[in-house]
């Protein structure tokens, strides 16, 4: 593109080139080698590669023989450092793995990751399972603790059970007090070092739970009276606003949604109800307009999921992607909340050019 534009004089980017008339022999071609040297893959990118390979292949976690690296069933910090990265040798080449934390349930497991995000993510689910095994008592005494919980079981009961429920808000618990905003402890002294004040941080994440439950909850209860209660008139709407709770729902969202995020759940259930309330008010082109343009954007984020999931990606522009959507859906059905963030139109396309 720097070439042409210095012939022609005009700015050429890459954007004007179409990669997909590509001739397929000037593309490099890529192949998969066994350990004992026979080709099991082969394409001109990643995606046929892995297409070939077929599911069982889309995985982060690395084998490997080294013991120090695979062990399962563990309760406590048993091992020592814990660095960044960590170098295995493949059919004589050296390349990155990066040492991970996998939550078991009632355990965790050490594993090598082929990515550092995906090792990042996977060990902070890690460190939340570990941390509630060490502090399972003062979670569960802290869980039982919060104010209405029963009656906040009873409304949550459409969107996951009374079991699931205190398990859920101990991992967010935890998660907050210790994982979310904090470094990845690398050593078994960060790791005592971030529980030194274990009760202190503890009770705050409980006020923070305590003051955010009762609020999901309530708001929760209103959206599903008055979904039920629209009329059939506005079948386009419900459709749209059913499809945006079963999104915000979705089975795991309290474990696998930033806290950031969750903490706004009560403004986007308040946003679906000014919604319905504003609906007999709101011009008709207006709200199938608006409609449109959310869908156009969960599309491109659907598409975006899909594809990173094929491929084992994890990219944390996309789930920033995937929030703004619903910051955008404020701006457009219940402007007044406001929102947390700025969001446009054309600052949905630009972030979407940051994902993967």
């Amino acid at each position: 593109a720097r070439h042409f534009s210095r012939i022609a004089g005009e700015p050429i980017t890459a954007s004007h080139f179409d990669t997909e008339k590509i001739d397929s022999h000037l593309k490099i071609n890529l192949q998969v080698i066994s350990d004992g040297g026979e080709i099991v893959a082969q394409g001109r990118s990643l995606t046929e590669i892995r297409n070939q390979l077929g599911p069982a292949h889309v995985s982060t976690i690395v084998d490997v023989t080294d013991e120090t690296w695979h062990q399962d069933g563990l309760t406590e910090w048993t091992w020592c450092d814990f660095p960044t990265e960590f170098t295995i040798t493949r059919g004589g080449t050296r390349l990155a793995a990066f040492p991970t934390l996998v939550d078991a349930g009632e355990s965790v497991n050490l594993r090598l990751s082929d990515s550092r995000a995906a090792s990042d993510q996977t060990t902070r689910m890690g460190l939340t399972r570990l941390l509630h095994l060490l502090h399972r008592k003062q979670i569960k005494s802290q869980v039982n603790w919060l104010p209405d919980l029963d009656r906040h079981s009873v409304i949550l009961a459409r969107v996951m059970g009374s079991a699931e429920l205190k398990s859920r808000l101990g991992d967010l618990i935890v998660r907050i007090a210790f994982v979310e905003r904090e470094k990845i402890p690398r050593s078994a002294a960060a790791f005592q070092e971030l529980q030194s004040n274990a009760t202190e941080r503890i009770g705050a994440a409980t006020q923070d739970v305590a003051k955010w439950l009762p609020k999901v909850a309530a708001s929760l209860h209103q959206v599903l009276l008055r979904i039920d209660e629209l009329p059939t008139r506005f079948v386009a709407s419900k459709k749209d606003i059913q499809f945006q709770f079963d999104q915000l729902f979705v089975d795991g969202f309290m474990t696998k949604s930033p806290w950031q995020w969750l903490q706004q759940y009560p403004r986007y259930l308040d946003a679906i109800l000014y919604r319905i309330e504003k609906l007999t008010e709101t011009d008709p082109t207006k709200e199938a307009r608006h409609i449109e343009l959310v869908d156009r954007f969960w599309r491109q984020y659907a598409d975006s999921l899909q594809y990173q999931q094929t491929q084992a990606i994890i990219d944390p522009e996309l789930t920033q992607f995937r929030w703004m959507i619903e910051e955008y859906r404020v701006s457009l059905f219940a402007q007044p909340l406001g929102t947390s963030i700025k969001v446009s139109d054309t600052r949905l396309e630009k972030q979407l050019k940051l994902v993967r």
